[in-house]
């Protein structure tokens, strides 16, 4: 068990690391990936298209996963 160490598991680490890239998008930005349905490919392509740098299609991947957990719970 590695949480005997000090060492987060995945999830305690995703869930304690506020630095998620995309934390840093303005909140309507946030908020329009969120109630919408796109993938992460057209998702980068209009965070690029609108301005935002550093945009990776792999990046965008963590947003919709967590816009995927955030619609189970509710």
């Amino acid at each position: 068990d590695m949480s005997q160490k000090g060492v987060p598991s995945l999830d305690e680490y995703v869930e304690n690391n506020s630095t998620a890239w995309w934390k840093s998008l303005p909140q309507d930005v946030q908020d329009q990936i969120m109630s919408s349905d796109a993938g992460s490919a057209v998702i980068a392509k209009w965070l690029t298209v609108i301005g935002i740098e550093d945009v990776t299609r792999s990046k965008v991947e963590t947003l919709v996963l967590y816009r995927s957990e955030q619609r189970a719970k509710s």
